[in-house]
């Protein structure tokens, strides 16, 4: 499977986890910055690859064949299976791509590459695993720093970002 295809399936198993409805072509195109009709295709090339099922001519009928659930695999065994297929953990990670020109801004969690609108520091499966305080937090922390402009402030707001990115990867137990 390609890094795209993974993508976009982690983004129909993500938005059927937090919505409980499968997503839209336009809201896959949306959340990568692509036409629905690209959307399209690479759903079409999932569910020929056995990966998903669609009901045609039935709006959001998207359901995942043969989904593990992850959060029940410990992380010394998907360490293990990535080791054994020649992975390194840090190569899944996204570079990081914020705000350049008109092109969109992606989800500062490792990992995602879901376009957020600008401003937006996460998508929004991820902003809403971070706890409460540290998003009020990371709020604040952002509205002191482009108030004073002072570098102590931005630090702040930096070390809270990165906290919450820790988190959601669960490299960090939450405080």
């Amino acid at each position: 499977m390609t890094p795209v295809q993974l993508k976009t399936l982690d983004f129909v198993r993500s938005f059927k986890e937090q919505w409980g409805y499968a997503p839209s072509f336009r809201e896959i195109g949306d959340a990568f910055a692509i036409s629905h009709v690209a959307a399209m295709y690479r759903v079409e090339t999932l569910v020929a690859a056995g990966k998903l099922r669609s009901t045609h001519g039935k709006a959001r009928s998207l359901e995942l064949i043969d989904d593990v659930d992850l959060t029940t695999v410990s992380v010394a065994d998907l360490r293990a299976e990535l080791a054994r297929r020649g992975e390194v953990p840090g190569a899944l990670s996204v570079p990081e791509r914020r705000v350049m020109g008109r092109r969109a801004v992606t989800c500062a969690a490792d990992c995602c590459d879901i376009a957020v609108r600008v401003g937006h520091l996460m998508c929004r499966h991820h902003w809403f695993q971070v706890p409460f305080a540290l998003r009020e937090a990371i709020k604040t922390a952002h509205a002191l720093a482009r108030e004073t402009g002072e570098t102590g402030d931005a630090d702040r707001f930096g070390e809270l970002v990165l906290e919450a990115r820790e988190l959601v990867a669960g490299r960090r137990e939450a405080a």
